[in-house]
């Protein structure tokens, strides 16, 4: 699971977003930092756990919902480069997954946990 706060009131760079997650068997603690970010729109954060790379959202309006659109870019090496095809897919798969619980979570209106 991956979890993280951003306030709706971010209009600058924000250093020290901390993530626990599990990737590829292993725990890895990346902190983020919100390189852009545009309210309700879009926000991009950048890391260099366990390789560097930056994650973009979009949020769009989608007929009586929102639109998520989430791109990761990298550039892996040593043990992550090896693999990268198979990192891609498996990335993918454990994004989709995060996105899911987080539609569930949100329709549902189940308050977060603390």
């Amino acid at each position: 699971m991956v979890k993280f706060e951003i306030s709706a009131h971010i209009n600058r760079p924000v250093a020290g977003i901390q993530q626990r997650a599990r990737f590829l068997g292993r725990n890895v603690d990346p902190t983020f930092e919100v390189i852009e970010h545009e309210p309700n729109k879009r926000f991009v954060q950048k890391t260099d756990k366990p390789f560097s790379f930056t994650i973009s959202n979009t949020f769009e309006a989608d007929g009586g919902g929102t639109k998520v659109v989430v791109v990761m870019e990298g550039e892996p090496g040593g043990f992550f480069k090896v693999g990268e095809p198979i990192l891609a897919r498996i990335v993918k798969k454990q994004m989709m997954a995060q996105l899911d619980t987080a539609k569930e979570l949100l329709e549902a209106q189940v308050p977060a946990e603390t």
